[in-house]
């Protein structure tokens, strides 16, 4: 596992915030091996990330297009 998300936690705002976000990619860790018979379970585990995937790339884009406006 890296260290980064760990450490964006004590970074300056919006580092803490950005790995908040960043956190629905996790469900997914479970599936990375992925072999004939599991790929029913990680076809699953793929409808299951899209979505907050989504949302998680829209509040990424916001958050930045908010930082970059106030710099």
């Amino acid at each position: 596992m890296s260290l980064l998300p760990p450490l964006l936690l004590f970074a300056s705002w919006p580092g803490p915030l950005a790995v908040l976000i960043a956190l629905p990619a996790s469900s997914t860790a479970p599936s990375w091996c992925v072999s004939d018979g599991t790929s029913a379970v990680t076809n699953r585990a793929w409808r299951r990330f899209v979505a907050p995937d989504f949302f998680a790339s829209f509040l990424t884009t916001l958050l930045l297009i908010i930082e970059w406006s106030n710099a």
